[in-house]
């Protein structure tokens, strides 16, 4: 996240000491005011936003973050999409939290296809878990 506080030498912001979260109440943000133009601007564009229904949102956003991602894997690994599409045998399974900050791939720089994924929360293995067990029965069995 964002760290900033008030109390620079010159009036402006420094980063805190440890984790620090800014709120307009702790001094974080600078200036509220913005110009009426501006405001009117967004205004609109959240009123344009609103009228469009949540999956039309969805398909916009999360459309043209795939295109971009998809120009990218294309960039650097011209060949990566048909090799994943001829089938999968990862060499490792990961059982992991399904916590959305970071991606079991990231942490351990892999490649699409390297790793088998598992994730729920806390990283639990109950054998009482259906989703858990077919995971782990494909990955034994079938990978």
């Amino acid at each position: 996240g964002v760290r900033c506080q008030a109390g620079g030498a010159d009036g402006g912001y420094k980063p805190p000491a440890g984790d620090y979260f800014p709120t307009s109440a702790s001094g974080a943000f600078p200036d509220s005011w913005v110009s009426p133009e501006a405001l009117w601007d967004y205004a609109e564009d959240a009123e344009k936003d609103a009228k469009r229904d949540v999956d039309e949102r969805f398909s916009a956003d999360f459309g043209a973050r795939n295109q971009e991602w998809r120009k990218k894997v294309l960039s650097q690994e011209p060949e990566l999409f048909d090799a994943i599409g001829k089938g999968q045998a990862p060499k490792y399974l990961w059982i992991g939290c399904c916590d959305s900050r970071v991606a079991p791939e990231t942490m351990v720089s892999a490649k699409p296809g390297e790793i088998f994924v598992h994730r729920n929360i806390a990283n639990m293995v109950v054998s009482t878990d259906t989703n858990l067990r077919a995971a782990l029965k494909f990955a034994v069995e079938y990978l």
